[in-house]
């Protein structure tokens, strides 16, 4: 059934298509939906602000700027349109620029406190760590429960947190969902899958049982689907889960996997019965976790005898005294080779393949990280 021209539609039913095709992680509908609110009532902020977001999500950070300039010249006291208009600028490169309006934002709502995560992120990109600290000390005095801030202070500090918060990972991931292949892969040349594809096939032509060609495979935390298109070939039955929506919505749009959940990962490997999966994934997944103990107990859990877990994570510096596992400024973690193997053989684990290989790049420089493939002892 064909859906009626924009012209057509009611203000209620133009904002009513555009929430449910957002909710399902869509972007250029519900854009163009905001932009018809935009024409029908010029004055309205929020349609502006929606638009904003959008587009920011599409990262075309010029026109999500100015979509945000509008919101706050029809309201300047709506500070998600602030903390928006801070998080372009920022791609754009205007620092200072960003700083203030991150800084009105939290003026005008004290509790919107990703604006203060943003805030602080943009001053230490600035080489102003102190004043970054500063603005989440502010964020923490007026929302002392944040655990999203009292990670981010962590990081800016060197200390240690158990895990990047889960509303957190939402909140990033959602964002980031519409463009991330385009980002990740194009601009920071990424390769977890394919490092681990290549780390597979290399197990695989060693050792009779893991040269299956037909796995059941389980891809934690999924995001857009990366893993799927590089293991698809060998697999038998393919399974994601991630935690972000928009995130499970672009995977499902790739149409290869079996099925896609929306799920916490530990609650999933939790609630899965054992020899279900004989292939786990974990591309670019474990970096935002620091004790890997209960990630590993519930893999071993549910992996039948020679059963394989591959992943990457980022490398830890390995000196007399250095903790296993280190969380970085950058706000992911690092783990170190010898704790991944304690892991292991506190699971009945074996390390059939270790490589160290730069992942990714971070501000034009390489990121070490580890591939990993473990299998599952009898």
């Amino acid at each position: 059934m064909n859906e009626p021209p924009l012209e057509n539609l009611t203000l209620e039913a133009l904002q009513n298509r555009a929430l449910a095709l957002e909710a399902r992680g869509e972007v250029d509908e519900p854009l163009a939906l905001h932009e018809r609110l935009i024409e029908l009532q010029p004055t309205n902020s929020r349609h502006y602000a929606a638009a904003g977001i959008l587009l920011l999500q599409k990262r075309r950070f010029k026109e999500s700027a100015d979509r945000f300039g509008q919101a706050i010249f029809y309201n300047n006291q709506f500070p998600e349109a602030y903390h928006g208009l801070a998080s372009a600028l920022l791609q754009l490169g205007h620092l200072d620029l960003a700083a203030e309006a991150c800084a009105t934002a939290t003026k005008h709502n004290p509790q919107l406190t990703p604006a203060y995560a943003t805030w602080a992120n943009i001053l230490q990109l600035a080489g102003k760590t102190d004043q970054a600290l500063a603005a989440l000390d502010q964020g923490l005095a007026a929302n002392p429960n944040s655990e999203e801030l009292l990670f981010e202070r962590a990081a800016l500090r060197g200390e240690s947190f158990p895990a990047m918060p889960p509303e957190t990972i939402i909140r990033l991931f959602d964002q980031a969902a519409p463009s991330f292949d385009q980002h990740l892969v194009g601009d920071l040349h990424y390769q977890g899958p394919t490092y681990l594809r290549q780390a597979i096939d290399a197990v695989a032509a060693q050792d009779a049982v893991a040269s299956n060609r037909n796995f059941n495979i389980l891809d934690l935390g999924c995001g857009t689907g990366l893993c799927g298109v590089a293991f698809k070939d060998i697999s038998a039955r393919l399974v994601g889960i991630d935690l972000a929506p928009n995130m499970v919505a672009q995977t499902k749009s790739r149409a290869i996997y079996h099925q896609v959940h929306h799920a916490d990962l530990l609650h999933f490997l939790s609630s899965t019965p054992p020899n279900q999966f004989d292939l786990i994934l974990a591309a670019d997944v474990v970096v935002y976790t620091g004790d890997l103990e209960p990630t590993f107990a519930a893999i071993a859990r549910i992996l039948p005898t020679a059963g394989l877990f591959a992943f990457t994570t980022e490398k830890a510096e390995n000196t007399p005294g250095s903790p296993p596992f280190t969380l970085q400024p950058t706000t992911r973690f690092a783990h170190s080779l010898p704790y991944l193997q304690s892991l292991a053989k506190s699971h009945n684990l074996q390390i059939v393949f270790s490589q160290e290989r730069p992942l990714r790049t971070e501000l034009q420089s390489p990121i070490p990280a580890w591939i990993v493939v473990m299998q599952r002892g009898g």
